[in-house]
């Protein structure tokens, strides 16, 4: 039987077979507004409440955007951050497209999971 992880979305796990399958990639697609920062949000709550480690890489915003979204869920991303269970990593698109080997970005997305061991990886 595969083992199966929450989502942190009310209701949807039910909906999805009783969660994620564990070590699953997903891709969360849509339009902007669409809700994937929020789901993904929701996704590393839940497993900073399960006591796992986490990392939120983003592209699009901040490290302070994603706190203050998850803020009006009455999530404190920045407890966790605090006591070490979160990483929150901006790279800026940019910058990704301006490096000379576009294998950089890669590698140091591969630095960053390996040196933190995270349980938990979202990238927006």
């Amino acid at each position: 039987m595969i083992r199966k992880v929450s989502t942190g979305i009310e209701g949807l796990d039910p909906l999805i077979g009783g969660g994620i399958p564990e070590g699953f990639i997903v891709l969360v697609s849509g339009t902007t507004g669409s809700g994937k920062t929020t789901f993904l949000i929701h996704y590393i709550y839940k497993g900073l409440q399960d006591g796992e480690k986490c990392i939120f890489f983003t592209l699009e915003q901040t490290p302070e955007d994603i706190k203050k979204t998850a803020s009006q869920y009455g999530m404190n991303l920045e407890k966790f951050e605090q006591e070490g269970t979160l990483k929150i990593i901006y790279f800026s698109p940019i910058e990704i497209t301006m490096q000379d080997d576009p294998r950089e970005f890669i590698l140091k997305l591969i630095y960053e999971i390996k040196s933190f061991d995270p349980r938990r990886i979202a990238i927006n």
